[in-house]
């Protein structure tokens, strides 16, 4: 039957599919494919609102879905409820700590928080982004993304923080991420791309 349903969504009677999904999940609450699918289909259909619905009855029974709770903060993130973004991927990243790409989401989020403690949401953002680049570190290839992310951590600090507090820290990760890209670009003959983050 989910077959009927994939095949309705693909001839764009998404109507049609999310009524086969939606009787689907109605005789088997536990169907997981068909309730990611029906998520994936109110996404497409920028039925946000309803998918949140979907998503958070599906991990009160099914709390270690750890790629249902990474939705759950994607979607948070993008409606800007950063509170219930961050609260959604730290249950994936207690988990797994070492994915550097957890690491780096979790610190991005923190980044583009506006939360009343933004000088905590920031300091925080710096750790993991630290974090992300160490987990990943290698000679040829550091993680560019997170290393970009403390070079702009850093300088928000800076312009938010009062003087003295968190100064020497910050200076001494921020010229350190700074010559770690300067040195990966300079391997790749990007001189243009070097003076931008000097």
């Amino acid at each position: 039957m989910r077959f009927l349903g994939l095949l309705y969504e693909a001839q764009g009677s998404v109507i049609k599919a999310q009524e086969i999904y939606l009787d689907l999940i109605e005789s088997n609450p536990s169907d997981s494919q068909t309730i990611k699918r029906l998520v994936c289909l109110f996404r497409d259909m920028e039925m946000l609102s309803s998918a949140l619905v979907v998503l958070n009855k599906y991990v009160e029974v099914n709390q270690e879905d750890h790629e249902a709770w990474l939705e759950l903060s994607d979607i948070y993130a993008s409606k800007g409820n950063y509170s219930k973004a961050i609260f959604c991927i730290e249950e994936v990243l207690s988990a797994n700590p070492k994915n550097y790409l957890l690491n780096l989401r979790y610190a991005e989020i923190l980044y583009s928080s506006h939360r009343q403690d933004r000088i905590g949401d920031l300091l925080l953002a710096r750790k993991y982004f630290s974090h992300a680049a160490i987990l990943k570190e290698d000679e040829k290839e550091p993680c560019v993304r997170a290393l970009l992310g403390l070079v702009r951590t850093c300088k928000q600090i800076s312009a938010i923080a009062k003087k003295g507090e968190n100064d020497d820290k910050n200076k001494e990760v921020l010229h350190t991420a700074q010559q770690q890209i300067k040195a990966y670009y300079a391997r790749k003959g990007s001189e243009k791309l070097i003076k931008g983050w000097e």
